[in-house]
């Protein structure tokens, strides 16, 4: 049995369930689609309030996408994932696992979220930057290229991290930091300030790393 049927709404389509599922009852109104494959008929997924999904965009499985956030190109959410605030995916983005996107966050490119990992603020993840395991990204950051962020790993402020570089553990990267080239940082490491790592760089244990708080 279908679970949603679509009704005309300017030039997209409000989802209406036609059963009760998770939290939703039948008879409630959704969120918008452009066509009816964007939101899979099997499993809890679902689209919620006035969250858009559009273009070749796909939430499967047990994703929910809330609030006023939006999901296009070809980009897929699925697992128990959660996208809601202001929230932006788009590119060929996968959202997946029990991952939570929010605020004002982008994810754009072949970027892959998965796990419990959580993206916040107004910070972009993109390329193919993969971030999972419990990992929190905040505030401005940016990370792209091939980026790893993995672990308990926080990444906030200001900070961009980029190239093949890979940060995990309890690592902390704040401030105006820069990870780049093949770096690898990880246990209780922090680097922050201005500070900038690249090339084939190391970093690990209980180091700390600034370079002052005035950047160029």
């Amino acid at each position: 049995m279908e679970k949603y049927s679509i009704e005309k709404e300017d030039n997209l389509f409000r989802i209406t369930a036609l059963k009760d599922f998770s939290d939703v009852k039948k008879g409630d109104k959704g969120g918008l689609v452009e066509r009816e494959d964007n939101l899979s008929h099997k499993g809890y997924c679902w689209v919620y309030d006035d969250a858009r999904v559009l273009d070749d965009a796909k939430i499967l499985e047990g994703a929910k996408i809330l609030g006023s956030a939006a999901i296009y190109g070809s980009a897929k959410m699925y697992g128990i994932a959660k996208i809601y605030g202001n929230a932006k995916i788009y590119g060929s983005a996968e959202i997946s696992g029990d991952a939570k996107i929010s605020g004002n966050a982008q994810i754009y490119g072949f970027a892959n979220i998965y796990d419990s990992a959580k993206i916040y603020d107004n910070a972009e993840i993109s390329n193919s930057a993969e971030i999972y395991g419990n990992a929190r990204i905040s505030g401005n950051t940016q990370i792209f290229g091939n980026a790893k962020i993995s672990g308990d790993a926080k990444i906030s402020g200001n900070a961009d991290i980029y190239g093949w570089s890979k940060v995990s553990g309890r690592a902390k990267i704040y401030d105006y930091a820069k990870i780049y080239g093949n770096s690898k940082i990880s246990g209780w490491s922090k680097i922050f300030g201005c500070a900038k790592i690249s090339g084939y760089a190391k970093i690990y244990g209980f180091a700390k790393i600034s370079d002052g708080l005035v950047c160029d």
